[in-house]
């Protein structure tokens, strides 16, 4: 198992909700099982709730049931995400059901993954590490994901076949089934249910098992019986292979979980049918799986469109038809005609940079942006960033003062760091208040040069853990959230770091450091 992933499970603290008993005692064994020490549990949402009010401080990750008693998985993932501290918790929902319309509520309500059962704890440890390295999605991490997935189903003319593990202490008889289904599936055959249990619980698990009822040591019934009760391998559709005469031992594997039985000496046509008819559902449940998860990406990658849209681009366009109309308006007043032209300028450089830093911000977050570093002066590119708000600081009357004297040469892209100063820059003039003041300050020492931007006004206390997130805005009505989020990005590709300072005087201090030359 992954080592980061496990350190970073063993620290958590996981909120587990599922009705049924015996289902959250499988569950809790695989949590267990992935590292996870603190597991809390609970049978209906609104134990769910009262839990977390009572370990609110602690609770890491949810992970639900869709159907619940009281209050259900969607009324529950609703209620988190306007919590003021768990807004952005990790959420798994789990389900039975592959219903479209379950899956837009789960999306259309914030859930992190969706996850469909039966499920193996590989996939279980797969989307916990997703839902934790990001509970609410990007677009860039939706379309790699998607991309992908064409990439793998371009480069496969065939669908994956079926594994079937084969076990049997008599190798001519696996040989035999072998001989029988190799053509159709992927075969392996081991000749002892110490083996078995190895192969069973690896990364490269069988879909089926054919498993004989009389072997020594441990019987199949014996084997099959360890299986079902492992949450790492309960999930393996088990056939048991039998003689004529074991009627009763067949029917004990079907009440232990196997699905069919067949018996000895082998009829290949009838083999072939039986395990076809199994095979396909299994294969018919990963297509299910994956269809999920294509319709919740493209459920999220439209969402995200929609985002962008009513925040990020609609204001600046609504500005500009308002100066248009203010222009025409003001024919016969030159001197308001020139200030007009100037704001439409600005807003159209806005808008154009807009589109500029989410096609970069998308590159920057799927890891295909090729950085140009050259030196630069720092302090010109901070004067420039500064004069091109011209308007935005008039229209709130900010003083904005520079202190720093000399040039700021550093090592880094023109355009990452003009983009990464006018986030910071825009993020700091929209949160003071009118009539205030808005400070940047330039040092340079041996190694780095320092960039900080201080306006009035401290983080609210509800986004200062996730002050750099994406899409974290607060008391800004059209605001996407994104500034911070796309700044640290552009910082920390150019192997720089940034960080924020609230030292009780009401300021929010801003602090960049860029490598220096």
């Amino acid at each position: 198992m992954n080592e980061s992933v496990l350190k970073t499970f063993n620290q958590m603290t996981i909120l587990m909700v599922d009705p049924v008993d015996n289902i959250r005692v499988t569950l809790a064994s695989m949590l267990k099982e992935l590292g996870f020490k603190n597991i809390i549990q609970a049978r209906d949402g609104r134990d769910a709730l009262q839990a977390i009010e009572n370990n609110s401080a602690n609770v890491d990750v949810i992970i639900s049931d869709f159907n619940l008693p009281k209050l259900d998985g969607i009324e529950l993932l609703r209620e988190i995400r306007k919590h003021p501290k768990l807004g952005r918790i990790p959420f798994l929902m789990l389900s039975a059901h592959i219903e479209q319309s379950e899956v837009i509520r789960a999306i259309k309500n914030g859930v992190s993954e969706y996850v469909v059962k039966p499920f193996s704890i590989n996939i279980l440890k797969q989307r916990l590490s997703q839902a934790i390295k990001t509970p609410i999605k990007s677009s860039a991490t939706l379309l790699t994901q998607s991309a992908n997935k064409s990439a793998a189903s371009e480069a496969k003319d065939e669908k994956p076949k079926t594994t079937i593990l084969i076990v049997d202490d008599v190798p001519d008889n696996i040989h035999l089934l072998a001989d029988i289904l190799r053509g159709d599936y992927q075969v392996k055959g081991v000749t002892s249910a110490k083996k078995a249990i190895e192969l069973c619980r690896s990364d490269k698990a069988p879909d089926l098992l054919l498993l004989d009822i009389m072997m020594p040591e441990m019987d199949g019934l014996q084997l099959c019986r360890q299986l079902k009760r492992d949450p790492l391998t309960q999930h393996i559709t088990v056939i048991f292979i039998s003689a004529l005469d074991q009627n009763e031992k067949v029917v004990e594997g079907l009440e232990l979980g196997a699905v069919d039985y067949i018996t000895k000496p082998i009829v290949p046509a009838i083999t072939k049918a039986r395990i076809k008819n199994h095979a396909a559902g299994i294969a018919h449940l990963k297509s299910l799986r994956v269809q999920v998860d294509t319709f919740i990406e493209n459920v999220q990658l439209r969402d995200e469109f929609d985002r962008l849209m009513q925040h990020s681009l609609k204001s600046p366009l609504l500005q500009m038809n308002v100066t248009i109309d203010d222009i025409a308006k003001s024919s016969r007043h030159p001197n308001r005609v020139e200030k007009l032209s100037h704001n439409l300028a600005f807003n159209c450089n806005s808008l154009v940079q807009l589109v500029d830093n989410m096609t970069t911000l998308y590159k920057l977050e799927d890891g295909s942006y090729q950085i140009s570093p050259t030196v630069l002066d720092l302090s010109t590119i901070v004067d420039d960033v500064v004069a091109s708000f011209t308007s935005a600081n008039e229209a709130k009357q900010l003083e904005i003062s520079i202190e720093g004297e000399g040039k700021q040469p550093i090592f880094a892209e023109q355009f990452l760091t003009f983009a990464l100063v006018s986030h910071l820059f825009k993020n700091a003039i929209e949160a003071a208040p009118s009539g205030s003041a808005v400070n940047i300050l330039l040092e340079k020492s041996a190694n780095v040069s320092l960039l900080k931007i201080t306006n009035v006004g401290e983080i609210p206390d509800e986004i200062r853990a996730s002050f750099m997130d994406k899409y974290v805005s607060f008391g800004k009505k059209d605001g996407a959230g994104i500034g911070c989020y796309a700044a640290k990005l552009m910082v920390e590709l150019q192997q720089g770091k940034i960080a924020f300072e609230l030292n009780g005087d009401g300021l929010t201090h801003v602090l960049v450091e860029l490598p220096s030359v």
